[in-house]
């Protein structure tokens, strides 16, 4: 299995469950980007890597994990310059691969799961849906997310949508 290497965009509770199931896996969080300075840093520490507040600072990755609100991914993502080969991937559950920018793969990796403040999540019994606009795209957020949990599915953005709400309404 490949060793990716990661930037974890925002500061979240779904960022720091990523940060710390990404420190305990075989790939490597490079950076953390977040504008909160002191959620920043706390999710640096736990993933043993640099974090940033500038866009154009952003290091060099395989996959750009975009950890922030639905409201926030397009506006977030488009302030981004990203190789053209690396995958920018958001987490939301309702979001679509548009609100994402073309200069960059795009893909879903969704956590079916509710992330609270401190809370210890178990990646390895949480499902991961994936979503991505090509073959090659989604074969490679699937062998990432298989890198943390053996729990990954194809899941559209309709399936999505309704996985979500399920879960709201549970």
């Amino acid at each position: 299995m490949k060793e990716y290497k990661v930037v974890i965009i925002g500061s979240g509770n779904v960022a720091e469950a990523f940060a710390t199931a990404l420190s305990k896996s075989a790939n490597r969080v490079v950076q953390v980007y977040a504008r909160n300075r002191e959620r920043g840093e706390k999710l640096a520490a736990i993933a043993a890597c640099p974090w940033c507040c500038d866009p154009s600072q952003i290091k060099f990755a395989d996959i750009y994990l975009l950890c922030v609100s639905d409201r926030a991914i397009a506006e977030v993502a488009s302030a981004l310059t990203l190789p053209a080969d690396a995958i920018i991937a958001h987490t939301a559950g309702c979001g679509t691969l548009e609100m994402l920018p073309k200069t960059a793969r795009r893909a879903i990796i969704y956590p079916f799961q509710t992330f609270s403040a401190g809370r210890s999540v178990d990646f390895s019994k949480i499902f991961l849906f994936i979503e991505a606009e090509d073959e090659a795209t989604h074969n490679e957020a699937t062998d990432f997310a298989k890198s943390i949990t053996q729990n990954v599915r194809t899941a559209d953005a309709s399936l999505r949508e309704k996985i979500h709400l399920t879960g709201v309404l549970t």
